[in-house]
């Protein structure tokens, strides 16, 4: 059993008919305190803060134990009063769960705490169709996949978005030609040119063999000589290596010119998938 509130009141034009509704306080604040704590935890991750979970569940209790008292308060519930509160429950909630230290910061969490709610409340209600009364039970674990649910999507949403930022598009350019490749922006590749120190990209070699009136390896103004390297599956090899005049890099939005850049020319596809023809040194980009 709960602890019971009673909220009375007269419902008028009925005969005076007594109406009350029973309200435990203890479901009250467990689920409300489960809610806060599920949407406090979204909301650092979305924000990618790590308070940890204790401070999370400290934000939910302060969220859960404002519902209780402004129900239990005597003061009459309109807007003008339920407004002002629960933006500074929801602030106590975010200083505190999101362990927040300045302004820009909590505006930030406060507006992703919002819209995780409205979320959250709307993948609840797609769950939960059925009229009946609500068990506690089925709540916590209907809120629970709701979170599972969002979480997922998140992970998914940070996947997608990584993959997208490690391509990027690159332009050759060689006298009065130019061409265009998909790049592939890899943090493994740390191939170095012993001779000019800079470092090198592998590209296909099919892909800028047009550029050029002669084959790369007889072109001397492209300084072809061969570059040692290992690979998974290849201990030792060797790649033709040359000098083109620049290239543009345009990766997350930002367009980057590299002078004299070092291309090593894979005869094997850099990419089994064809979703690249270059893997970009990162070091053109980083130094």
């Amino acid at each position: 059993m709960g602890l019971t509130y009673f909220v009375s009141r007269i419902q008028k034009g009925y005969g005076g008919l007594f109406l009350y509704c029973e309200v435990y306080l203890d479901v009250l604040f467990l689920t409300n305190l489960w809610i806060d704590y599920l949407i406090l935890m979204l909301t650092n991750r979305l924000q990618k803060r790590t308070p940890g979970r204790i401070r999370c569940f400290l934000g939910g209790a302060i969220g859960a134990f404002g519902v209780c008292l402004l129900l239990l308060l005597p003061i009459r519930k309109s807007l003008a009063i339920l407004l002002p509160a629960h933006m500074v429950t929801s602030t106590l909630m975010v200083k505190i769960g999101c362990k927040i230290k300045d302004f820009g910061s909590m505006i930030r969490c406060m507006v992703t705490l919002y819209l995780v709610t409205f979320l959250w409340g709307g993948m609840f209600f797609a769950l939960y169709q059925t009229p009946a009364a609500l068990h506690l039970r089925t709540f916590l674990f209907l809120s629970t996949i709701s979170y599972e649910v969002l979480r997922a999507a998140i992970w998914l949403y940070r996947q997608q978005k990584r993959h997208r930022d490690h391509y990027c598009d690159v332009t050759l350019y060689a006298k009065d030609k130019s061409k265009k490749v998909r790049g592939l922006y890899d943090t493994g590749n740390q191939l170095k040119d012993p001779l000019s120190g800079k470092p090198v990209s592998v590209i296909d070699a099919a892909v800028v063999e047009n550029l050029f009136a002669s084959p790369p390896e007889y072109n001397e103004t492209l300084k072809p000589h061969y570059v040692p390297y290992r690979a998974v599956g290849t201990d030792r090899g060797v790649l033709l290596t040359i000098t083109i005049e620049s290239m543009t890099v345009d990766i997350n939005g930002v367009r980057q010119t590299i002078t004299a850049p070092v291309l090593a020319l894979s005869r094997e596809k850099v990419s089994f998938t064809q979703h690249y023809q270059l893997i970009l040194n990162p070091n053109l980009i980083d130094s």
